[in-house]
């Protein structure tokens, strides 16, 4: 079972962010990607915050809103 199908996407994206998810979710489907998030912030106002998969490499912990990521 691929970590996704265990611990879904979460979260929310603005209109006209719905590619952004889109690639998000090919780097599960298509790359083979474990866990992952993402939040985007434009012009002070959060438009993109997701995250699933596995916050671990044996895939027994989800990737939750509360684990912090780091970024520029």
């Amino acid at each position: 079972m691929k970590t996704i199908e265990k611990f879904p996407i979460c979260g929310q994206v603005e209109d006209g962010f719905e590619a952004l998810k889109a690639a998000f979710e090919k780097n599960f489907a298509r790359f083979g990607e474990v866990g992952a998030a993402v939040h985007v912030t434009l012009n002070g106002k959060p438009v993109v915050d997701l995250w699933g998969g596995a916050a671990d490499a044996d895939g027994t912990r989800a990737w939750t809103a509360a684990w912090e990521t780091h970024g520029h």
